[in-house]
């Protein structure tokens, strides 16, 4: 499938909506479908290998600039590329978290508000984006607080659109009022246009369907995943002395001052020495204050030497940071969504202790592995954490339970295979409605769709018919090839698909859209974007090496593209193609099918949704016209375009599935 992921950024912060996203996104593409993690405001930051696009959009620094000012609300685009530099981003996103709730709830609500909000600029230049490339048969939104995105995205690509449920409703009850009552408002406007929510867990689904007021058959539920096979189970041999461990981002929310005072009573009734504190995770640069008073309370208590805080770790050590400890607690203040840091401690064999709130009974139900105590309440915690100290036994077999548990029932597989499924059901076509029937314009019918068309050239001895009454329907990933005598109009025809000419009669629309109802400048741009070719003749400049051929076709699209994105992206096909040594050569040091190869990269580069190929082998020799067929039908299974091939070579249309003869000025199925 190919899935446009949108997700939030955190500032440069590590974020668990983050983490759950990119994880999910990395295995989708691991097991071959097309997926590209959309990162908006900033870039993400994960603790594994981050797959999100190198662009970032609704950039946080312009989203803000166009709240504030008039003015920036209509200043050019490749200004605006500036001000979204991945540094400058995450420099702003730090900073931003000081921003003003009121300012952040005006601006939360315009941003809900799509095209109607101030930031329709960036919206457009996400649409353009999206236009830009292969229809998705789907998009995913991060969270419901992107939802403003959901009308126009619906609209510009008739594509289903589901969204993550996770954690929204604690950023909503911070906003002011009227901000917060605007914002919920907006949500459930847009969810009209948004197909399935996927809650991250039982209890988030009942508390988002409330809190949102949310049609129940709209909300199901996908439990969060995390990679178990990273994860391996602490040393067998017991902790001395026995360790507490907390890992989170350093906010009172996330209840590290009830930790403190609940260790406090461990440590009095364990005696001297024999307890000690870790903690890690990011620093909340909004409540800098925090960590510095826990630090002065451990000092007053005595506690100063048992007291130690590791700071923000990567993936390698928090995963020491984890073998290292007896217990795990995070005692949040709030109800919990997630909690991503109970599965990773569980998978390393760590029991946890946890409050009786949000999405922690139903993980300890599932896995076995901890211990659940009231909420806010500092002396429950600490009986909670002395009952596993003073017996190993049962803090070992809550361990391998809860070591068990997580892969039994939060791998990340189980996580991807329950997504897919929503997205395979989503992407149907249901029987006996239209498509678009959760809300927004009607979804237009897609592929290539050819109806009666025709082409007659006039002649000085009268009309001369070359083509007529063709009708070819094709979807994305369909391949065909057409054979035909010279002269039977099999070029003409490919002309015709690809816009290079217009028929005489019958329509051709390319999903959804008559390009010959186009103006002419808006015609070549869809050209550009929608079609890819590749001619008999390579048509590659001879002054030009074979890297810069390849890009030639993103230069007028340069406006709304990354050039190092697509100069990487060239090298990658280049590679795919076998010509990843031969990047700066010229095309006269190429042979034939190194030649046809570099042709075939280019016709890629803009990620067409119809590829034409007119004799791309009839220049070649056997062997080299055998290898530039199995690299040309090897990335059409990859890319899944609609790929069309005209040929007189009968090898090469015998190995397409839907095969058709032009003769006599009409298409025959073989």
């Amino acid at each position: 499938m190919r899935v446009v992921y949108i997700t939030a950024g955190a500032g440069g912060r590590y974020c668990g909506a983050c983490f759950r996203d990119n994880t999910l996104a990395s295995d989708l593409l691991a097991r071959g479908h097309d997926v590209e993690l959309v990162p908006l405001y900033t870039p993400t930051v994960t603790d594994e290998p981050n797959v999100s696009l190198g662009t970032t959009f609704f950039g946080g620094v312009n989203v803000y600039l166009q709240q504030r000012f008039s003015l920036f609300r209509s200043t050019p685009w490749f200004l605006d590329r500036i001000l979204d530099s991945s540094w400058l981003l995450n420099s702003a996103g730090r900073w931003g978290t000081r921003t003003d709730p009121g300012e952040l709830g005006e601006t939360a609500v315009s941003v809900l508000r799509g095209e109607s909000g101030f930031q329709r600029k960036e919206l457009e230049k996400l649409l353009s984006w999206l236009r830009s490339r292969p229809r998705p048969d789907l998009v995913h939104l991060g969270n419901s607080l992107l939802s403003g995105l959901a009308p126009a995205v619906r609209q510009a690509l008739s594509s289903p659109v589901c969204c993550t449920l996770q954690g929204e409703d604690l950023f909503l009850e911070a906003l002011k009022e009227p901000y917060r009552s605007q914002a919920r408002e907006r949500i459930r406007a847009n969810a009209e246009f948004i197909d399935q929510f996927h809650a991250v867990s039982r209890y988030h689904a009942r508390a988002m369907r409330d809190y949102l007021e949310l049609p129940g058959s709209k909300v199901g539920v996908i439990p969060s995943g995390i990679h178990v096979d990273d994860f391996q189970p602490r040393d067998s041999a017991p902790s001395r002395p026995f360790t507490v461990g907390y890992l989170a981002r350093i906010a009172p929310e996330k209840g590290l001052h009830l930790l403190c005072e609940a260790y406090r009573g461990v440590a009095r009734e364990s005696g001297p020495g024999r307890t000690r504190l870790l903690v890690a995770g990011d620093p909340a640069t909004d409540h800098s204050g925090y960590l510095r008073g826990i630090r002065k309370r451990m000092r007053r208590w005595g506690l100063e030497d048992s007291f130690q805080y590791r700071g923000s770790l990567s993936r390698a050590e928090k995963i020491r940071f984890l073998q290292e400890l007896d217990v795990l607690s995070v005692p949040t203040c709030y109800d919990e969504p997630r909690g991503l840091y109970t599965l990773e401690a569980q998978a390393c064999g760590v029991p946890v202790v946890q409050p009786r709130r949000g999405v922690f009974p139903e993980i300890i139900a599932a896995t076995g592995g901890g211990l659940l105590v009231e909420p806010d309440d500092s002396a429950d915690l600490a009986r909670g954490i002395l009952e596993l100290q003073r017996d190993p036994e049962r803090t070992a077999v809550l361990g391998r339970r809860g070591r068990e548990g997580v892969r039994a029932h939060y791998d990340a597989r189980r996580m991807v295979a329950a997504t897919l499924q929503s997205y395979e059901r989503l992407a149907s076509p249901k029987p006996g409605r239209r498509p678009a029937e959760s809300g927004g314009s009607p979804r237009r019918r897609g592929g290539l769709q050819v109806r009666d068309l025709g082409k007659d050239y006039a002649t000085p001895r009268g009309t001369l018919p070359v083509l007529s009454g063709v009708s070819l329907s094709l979807s994305r990933g369909d391949a065909v090839s057409i054979v035909g005598p010279s002269g039977s109009g099999k070029s003409t025809l490919l002309h015709i698909l690809g816009t290079l000419e217009p028929p005489t009669a019958g329509t051709v629309r390319l999903e959804g859209q008559n390009p010959f109802e186009l103006e002419p400048r808006e015609l070549a741009r869809f050209r550009n974007r929608q079609v890819g070719f590749v001619f008999q003749d390579h048509c590659l400049l001879p002054q030009c090496s074979v890297l810069e051929n390849v890009l030639i076709p993103t230069l007028v699209t340069r406006a709304q593209s990354n050039g190092g994105d697509q100069v990487r992206k060239a090298r990658g096909l280049l590679e795919r193609v076998g010509l990843g040594d031969r990047l700066e050569h010229r095309p006269w040091e190429l042979s034939g099918g190194e030649k046809q190869r570099a042709a075939l990269a280019r016709a890629l580069i803009l990620d067409p949704f119809l590829l034409l190929c007119d004799e791309p082998t009839g220049n070649l020799d056997r062997r080299s016209a055998e290898s530039v067929s199995d690299v040309l039908l090897e990335l059409h299974r990859r890319r899944r375009t609609i790929l069309m091939v005209v040929t007189h070579n009968l090898e090469l249309a015998a190995r397409f599935p839907n095969r058709y003869e032009l003769r006599e000025c009409r298409l025959h199925p073989r």
